[in-house]
């Protein structure tokens, strides 16, 4: 074998090594690349369903912050109803007390008192009327119950059963009228009469002859002439 040929069997053995170690290269390469792969699908996979169970969970503390929300706010409307409530008992409570306090302050101020009329209803009368009336027997008294109650200027008539009155002012006092000495003067107006207010009670004439009751601005009388009953009005 010459020098020539043992050198080119020599290349073709090692071109064959070569081959062969390239080839086991490439395969060790295949491999590593085919894990690298199961690696990064496995990663992928792993991403994905930590996104997918984070969406879940993100989507749960959603809708549980949403009830715990609309129940707050169910709550606060509850309050709110509740306080305005409140508020509003309170107000109507004040208010009531606050009236019934300006007509007791009211009734102080113009010395009046509460009595229940024929109708049961209750009526402011000026102390003074009431007084009076008490010390003639209230309703078990012969003026009976109070009908009405007249008011002109800080005047004042209370009309009771039986044609009976009683007329107040400060300037006068509580003043008694009946019959038809107190028919004649509201005939004049009452009230508003030019006479003005009662200053007394009635009286006997001296001569007998019928009644006399004093005003502030004259006198009623009640007498007969010639056989006949009449009123006499003078005025001053």
């Amino acid at each position: 074998m010459t020098k020539k040929t043992r050198t080119r069997i020599l290349a073709g053995v090692a071109a064959l090594g070569i081959s062969f170690s390239a080839v086991a290269c490439s395969q060790e390469a295949k491999e590593d690349l085919d894990s690298a792969t199961d690696k990064v699908s496995e990663a992928a996979g792993d991403a994905g369903d930590a996104v997918k169970e984070g969406a879940e969970d993100a989507k749960d503390a959603a809708k549980d912050a949403a009830t715990d929300v609309k129940e707050a706010a169910k709550d606060a409307a509850d309050d709110v109803k509740d306080a305005t409530k409140d508020g509003a008992d309170k107000a109507k409570d004040a208010a009531d007390d606050a009236k019934d306090g300006a007509k007791d302050a009211m009734n102080d101020a113009e010395h009046k008192t509460d009595v229940t009329d024929a109708a049961g209803k209750e009526v402011a009368v000026p102390t003074p009327i009431v007084e009076m009336y008490e010390s003639m027997g209230g309703t078990a008294g012969h003026l009976g119950k109070l009908t009405d109650l007249e008011e002109k200027d800080g005047r004042y008539l209370a009309a009771f059963n039986e044609g009976h009155y009683i007329a107040y002012s400060k300037d006068t006092g509580a003043q008694r009228l009946n019959g038809k000495i107190a028919e004649t003067w509201m005939s004049e107006g009452g009230l508003e009469s030019e006479l003005g207010m009662p200053t007394a009670y009635e009286v006997e004439r001296q001569d007998g002859n019928g009644w006399t009751q004093n005003f502030e601005h004259g006198d009623i009388i009640w007498s007969q002439t010639d056989g006949t009953w009449g009123p006499t009005v003078e005025k001053n």
